[in-house]
């Protein structure tokens, strides 16, 4: 018989001697013994908990095992340690980048080499500029005191040393209608040798480590600096109460307290 044939014919029938492995399945009977499971896992159909379906060894029997599918999501403490860590570090950066900022001497600004003093009796060139705790002063609104002037470098040595001689002139005078000014007249930070542009910090330094008593002013584009003609650290101004110019800065020697006092005590005669 062809293979055509087989195919179409009886489906009972076959050619004797001919085997099959699906013949050797028959119905189990009253009193056969099931197959034995092959282990396979069923899974139900697409339903939750899944259906794991086992045989008994001892018994024969066929049992089910539900066994929970795990859900969620659990954070483990590393994983909370690091989001807060990551939190932190975004909220730092967003407050700095809300804070302003930092003063600094303009990099294009600076004092012409010729520069000229303000002459004796001159009107003092005006300013407003801010000082070490915010506040603005401006000359012209100190007229009626006498006003000292240091223009200066937190940087230099001179400067530094002198800062115990201001205080002292600031105690002694403060309460008699004087007026004790230093400004920043430097492109340059207070670091020796640096070429980092001085910022309102750096007055702050200043202010700190020589324990200054009156105000310390940042001028940002170095224009009082210019308009005095300060070529030289400390250069040293007293103003009047009428505003103009009674002591420029000596060209030859740095002015002492004994100096400074009596040209103060002239100022205030007037």
């Amino acid at each position: 018989m062809s293979k055509q044939n087989l195919s179409k014919g009886n489906p009972g029938a076959r050619p004797a001697g001919a085997t099959s492995k699906q013949s050797s399945t028959r119905p189990t009977g009253a009193g056969q013994t099931p197959p034995k499971s092959t282990g396979a896992t069923a899974k139900s159909g697409g339903g939750t908990p899944a259906t794991y379906v086992r045989n008994n060894r001892a018994t024969g029997a066929r049992g089910q095992v539900q066994v929970k599918r795990k859900s969620g999501f659990r954070l483990r403490p590393l994983d909370i340690a690091l989001i807060i860590a990551g939190v932190l570090v975004v909220g730092f950066i967003v407050m700095s980048g809300l804070q302003s900022a930092t003063v600094r001497v303009d990099a294009n600004a600076g004092v012409s080499a010729d520069a000229q003093q303000v002459p004796m009796g001159a009107v003092a060139p005006d300013f407003s500029l801010v000082d070490t705790n915010g506040t603005t002063h401006k000359l012209s609104d100190q007229k009626g005191k006498v006003v000292v002037l240091e223009f200066m470098a937190t940087w230099c040595p001179h400067c530094q040393d002198d800062a115990p001689m201001f205080n002292d002139l600031n105690a002694q005078y403060k309460d008699k209608g004087v007026q004790i000014f230093g400004v920043n007249a430097t492109p340059r930070g207070h670091v020796q040798g640096s070429n980092a542009p001085a910022t309102m910090d750096d007055l702050k330094w200043f202010r700190d480590n020589f324990k200054v008593s009156f105000p310390l002013l940042f001028d940002p584009q170095l224009k009082s600096a210019q308009d005095y003609g300060v070529l030289s650290y400390p250069s040293i101004y007293v103003v009047d109460k009428e505003g103009k110019i009674s002591f420029q800065p000596p060209t030859d020697k740095l002015p002492t307290i004994e100096l400074l006092s009596g040209e103060i005590d002239k100022a205030l005669a007037k």
